[in-house]
């Protein structure tokens, strides 16, 4: 397999990440919005920072919301820092991150697109973009965001076990397959992988490495790979 650099990845997602499209709704962010602080008609434009502390204090605030499961007022803190600090990252962020827990995937993606532009290295944020686009189906957005993390972060065994779910889902089999493996190389005691890989192998007609993967899973706790041992395994 031909190995890509970072920087040539970074090259080769550059237009997927500036101008990104969701089933039934375009979601275009590129770098002269950017530069215009996104002066869309839905951020306010601000002449500089007001109150640094503040601002920081307001972040602090948005994210333990955040950690603490209360999405709204996540939302709201992390708005009005972005109101008084357009070019605020992180805030763009964790606001993504807020909207995708609160099934608002369309704005997850315009908020992540929006910190991608301004922090273009965060893996988190290419996971989480990732993860919206599946929930939205935009397959081969996801498999393209998940490719991101793992150049910047390959010891991500959850984003190659998500970009198999993306490849697979776009009819890619061999290439899920192999990203199921990875994820499975890096992190062996994790059953997701092995139920996923097993379920496609069973699509594929390969029962008994279905098999062996259930069982795998089976020994790792995964209440659903007793049924399907029940369904497929047992002679």
């Amino acid at each position: 397999m031909k190995s890509i650099t970072l920087e040539g990845v970074l090259s080769i997602l550059k237009f997927e990440v500036f101008g990104s499209k969701t089933v039934g709704k375009s979601h275009v962010v590129n770098q002269h919005t950017a530069s215009n602080r996104f002066d869309n008609g839905k951020r306010p434009k601000q002449s500089g920072i007001h109150d640094p502390e503040a601002i920081e204090k307001l972040f602090k605030h948005g994210v333990q919301h955040n950690k603490n499961c209360d999405y709204k007022g996540a939302i709201d803190h992390l708005t009005q820092v972005i109101e008084l600090d357009p070019q605020h990252a992180q805030a763009y962020y964790h606001l993504g991150a807020a909207h995708l827990r609160t099934g608002e995937f369309h704005k997850a993606i315009d908020e992540l697109n929006r910190s991608l532009i301004l922090e273009a290295n965060n893996a988190k944020a290419y996971y989480q973009m990732g993860c919206a686009k599946l929930r939205t189906t935009d397959y081969k957005g996801a498999a393209d965001a998940f490719r991101m993390v793992v150049a910047l972060k390959p010891d991500s065994y959850m984003a190659y076990f998500h970009r198999g779910e993306a490849r697979e889902s776009l009819g890619d089999f061999n290439g899920a397959i192999e990203d199921y493996n990875i994820s499975i190389s890096i992190n062996p005691k994790a059953a997701l992988p092995y139920l996923r890989r097993g379920k496609l192998k069973v699509s594929i007609n390969d029962i008994n490495g279905a098999c062996l993967d259930f069982y795998s899973a089976t020994e790792l706790g995964a209440p659903e790979a007793y049924d399907l041992v029940k369904k497929y395994c047992q002679m």
